[in-house]
């Protein structure tokens, strides 16, 4: 039980409201705390509060349960860890791109811009889709193909014969083998 003392509405009392305020702001204090922050000023309302990081001084206005639910980074901070990532990766952030959990980012060795998961970068699970789409026309080329685009299962491409203008769904890899035939073609042929 603390010794702070405050002015209580009647009814309050009466109705088991209350609460201590200063013990509150102690309470809210300490969680900041744990998150690396302070309090440094209320908020819009009263379940807001002015929070300063307290590793680099970046303040943000957040919600306390949502402190205390260790749902608050600086802002500031996280982009600097976000383009350290990038560039580890031999990435460049270049910004927000509208969809939760990702960023727009540029791939240095080819200049492509994608959006990008950002926790696949930090593991290093991505690839330049324009790229790889270039390798799979330059192959498909090689072999007397035309890729003319997605199959309808998610590791298959349409593909067109150059020379019969027949077309089969074939997977990149069997083409980059050359392990296909025209199933039209090679049925025409045992007839």
């Amino acid at each position: 039980v603390c010794k702070a003392e405050s002015e209580l509405y009647t009814a309050s009392v009466r109705n088991g409201e209350v609460r201590c305020q200063t013990c509150l702001e102690q309470k809210l204090e300490t969680e900041a705390s744990k998150k690396r922050f302070t309090i440094v000023g209320k908020g819009r309302a009263a379940e807001y509060r002015l929070y300063s990081c307290i590793e680099c001084g970046h303040q943000q206005e957040r919600q306390t349960p949502d402190v205390r639910a260790g749902n608050i980074a600086c802002e500031s901070c996280s982009i600097g860890i976000l383009e350290a990532d990038a560039r580890e990766k031999e990435l460049t952030l270049i910004g927000e791109c509208g969809q939760d959990g990702y960023r727009l980012y540029q791939f240095d060795s080819c200049g492509h811009e994608q959006a990008l998961q950002m926790s696949h970068v930090r593991e290093g699970r991505f690839e330049c889709k324009q790229c790889l789409q270039e390798k799979h026309e330059a192959e498909a080329v090689n072999v007397g193909l035309t890729l003319i685009g997605k199959g309808s299962k998610p590791k298959f491409r349409k593909y067109r014969f150059v020379d019969c203008e027949h077309e089969k769904e074939i997977e990149p890899g069997d083409v980059r083998d050359g392990t296909f035939k025209c199933a039209i073609c090679f049925d025409n042929k045992l007839v």
